[in-house]
């Protein structure tokens, strides 16, 4: 399905440097889907889940944005490229697809030789002249293109950096982190006086909002389950 192979890419190529994708699954029902993955560090031992849901995904632009929530056991920041800063160089890789032969690599500024390690390998020149040769109309059109993953992504996105005269935006992709510990002791074990304070925290916010009676009933029936877990 496009929409799974999509998230797939998405997330194995865009959100952060060095993982790889080794869990996938994709939930549907008729008319709305979602998507739970997790990565790994190709270097370390850290894993990253990625989750996604049909209601909140940007139909016009599906990289943008596109996670309810990215969980993580490290905080650290990177060029996360479906971060709304970087609309701009998603916009623009398209451009860059059409100019990237007219860059000569030598005449980068000295600042881009710092922070981007561009790759214009036989590889990747070898993608982008796929990519160019498909004309995709849209950034998701290019996402779909075969061969297509993540150093031709970035190195786009560093053209684009250099065609509209943009720094790429950083910023720490995760959303949540295991603040509270882990059944399993992993990263530490749950802090249960932390775990209560937090339950109780929400009841009272979930209690004091301004929302319906029904609302209200079954947010607190959803936090009673954790409660009682």
């Amino acid at each position: 399905m496009q929409t799974s192979r999509l998230a797939a890419k998405i997330d194995s190529s865009m959100v952060y440097d060095n993982i790889s994708i080794y869990h996938h699954s994709f939930i549907f029902t008729k008319s709305k889907w979602a998507v739970v993955q997790q990565a790994m560090e190709q270097k370390g031992s850290n894993a990253i889940r990625f989750q996604w849901f049909s209601d909140t995904v940007d139909k016009k632009d599906i990289a943008n944005e596109p996670h309810t929530a990215v969980a993580a056991s490290v905080h650290k920041k990177t060029i996360d490229l479906t971060y709304k800063e970087n609309s701009w160089a998603r916009a623009g890789s398209l451009e860059a697809l059409d100019e990237y032969s007219n860059i000569i690599t030598s005449g980068y500024p000295g600042r881009h030789k710092l922070l981007y390690d561009v790759d214009l390998s036989s590889t990747a020149r070898k993608a982008i002249e796929m990519a160019s040769t498909v004309n995709p109309k849209d950034y998701k059109e290019l996402l779909l293109v075969k061969g297509v993953g993540r150093s031709t992504i970035r190195s786009l996105a560093f053209i684009a950096s250099l065609i509209f005269g943009k720094e790429l935006a950083y910023r720490d992709p995760a959303a949540f982190a295991y603040n509270l510990g882990g059944k399993d002791g992993i990263p530490f074990p749950v802090q249960r006086g932390t775990y209560d304070n937090v339950i109780e925290s929400m009841n009272y916010i979930i209690d004091a909002s301004n929302i319906d009676r029904q609302e209200k009933i079954d947010a607190l029936k959803r936090l009673s389950a954790y409660i009682k877990a």
